[in-house]
This record gives structure tokens, C-alpha cells and sequence, in this order.
């Protein structure tokens, strides 16, 4: 099977590393294009703690730039190994929605998406942005 279009959401946890660095090899192996996607969400607490500094549209520019500067040691990693990274960033309220929303719109062979490997407890209070 040729996997022409890979997807793979990133949060830039250990998990999501893996994830990259499996989805690298599958590109390089394929000649795969390969696309990076991370949901913004800003937190209710990340809006309260810096409200009065900064308004909503500005925050969110500075969380993005954050993020940019992050995609940018994947896409070195990417480039020596001969892979073209398109990173992509979208905004949304709920991660697990904001990136099926967005596979749904594109048309993506593959999707490699690291788990954090909860369970019982932990997962129900927490979920799991891969499972949904």
C-alpha cells in the first residue's frame, strides 16, 4: 500500500516525537508528503493568567509563534532525511475535534497519532485526544 498524503497531529509530547519519527520513516520510505498539524487551544487559565496584558487575538498570535518555532526542529529533522514537512496550525475550542475537522476536509492516506497510554482512572479524568 502507498501512503501518498500522511497527517500526523502534534502536541510536542514525547508521544507526539514518536509519532513524528515513525510518520518520517513511512515518508521517506514512501516518498510521502507529509503534513504536521497542531490545534491552538487556548485554556481557560491561559486567557484569565494574561488577560490583563495582552488581548485574546494577541495571545493567541504569541501561542502560534511558540508553535512555529517548534515545527521548525521537525522540519530540520524532516530535511535531513530528504522529507518536505508542511506545518500546519488551526484553531479551535476542543483539540480532538479541531483535527478531525480538519482530516475530514483533506485528503490524507495515513494519520500517525501518538498516544499517552492512560488508563482506567487517569484516562477517564483525562481522555484521549487519539482515541476520538
Amino acid at each position: 500500500m502507498k501512503f501518498d498524503n500522511i497527517l500526523v497531529p502534534v502536541d510536542f509530547s514525547e508521544f507526539s516525537d514518536k509519532a513524528v519519527a515513525y510518520a518520517l520513516y513511512l515518508a521517506e520510505t514512501h516518498g510521502s508528503n507529509l503534513t504536521l498539524l497542531h490545534a491552538v487551544v487556548l485554556h481557560q487559565e491561559d486567557v484569565e493568567e494574561e488577560a490583563h496584558l495582552l488581548d485574546y487575538e494577541e495571545l493567541v498570535k504569541k501561542k502560534e509563534a511558540q508553535i512555529q518555532r517548534k515545527m521548525a526542529g521537525h522540519n530540520e529533522q524532516a530535511g535531513r532525511r530528504g522529507v518536505k514537512i508542511n506545518a500546519v496550525t488551526v484553531r479551535g475550542i476542543f483539540a480532538a475535534d479541531t483535527i478531525l475537522d480538519y482530516i475530514d476536509d483533506h485528503d490524507f492516506d495515513l494519520v500517525v497519532i501518538g498516544t499517552h497510554g492512560r488508563t482506567g482512572l487517569n484516562k477517564w479524568l483525562h481522555g484521549s485526544v487519539a482515541e476520538k
